[in-house]
């Protein structure tokens, strides 16, 4: 009995060894320059030294796709948002000046969110017009304002495209 609890010991005494200084291949992935890219660097665990400190490293879009990113945040209190955002596809109408958004939020793109600080992504976006939409689950979404013209903030997207909207301030009722 003895021999068999030593050995079992053993095996995961070496199991364990060789997992810790495993890391396997590289993910295919590539920093970004947006509000998503660190300001500093993190530590792997407690126990791990300063001197190998790994940068976060951030996904990118699939060839032929496009990465969209920023921070939103509520006029006045600049926290961030905590409602689901979307890509609507703009659609156009007879009138160039007023065009409509389509939201269907089962097949809209919608953005990985980061917890109360409004950093958000949308990644793997096909090209196309879009609106960025603020989901209100018991009312009808907002379509993000452009402070420069004071209408729907409109968005045209192209094969591989990766940018950055930096802060964007909305009001939510």
């Amino acid at each position: 009995m003895k021999t068999g609890l030593i050995a079992t010991l053993t095996t995961l005494v070496v199991l364990t060894m060789s997992l810790v200084g495993c890391r396997g291949p590289s993910p295919s992935v590539s920093p970004l320059t947006s509000p998503l890219a660190p300001t500093s660097a993190i530590h792997l665990s407690q126990s791990t030294p300063p001197s190998t400190v790994q940068p976060l490293v951030y996904p990118t879009s699939q060839p032929g796709l496009a990465t969209l990113t920023g921070t939103i945040v509520r006029s006045g209190t600049q926290t961030g948002i905590q409602n689901d955002l979307f890509l609507g596809e703009v659609i156009e109408t007879s009138d160039p000046d007023r065009p409509m958004v389509g939201l269907d939020i089962t097949k809209a793109p919608k953005a990985v969110l980061a917890a109360n600080t409004g950093i958000f992504a949308f990644y793997d976006v096909p090209s196309g017009k879009y609106a960025l939409a603020i989901w209100q689950p018991l009312g009808t979404p907002i379509l993000v304002e452009d402070k420069m013209t004071g209408g729907t903030l409109f968005l045209t997207l192209e094969a591989n495209d990766n940018i950055d909207l930096g802060t964007i301030e909305v009001t939510i009722p």
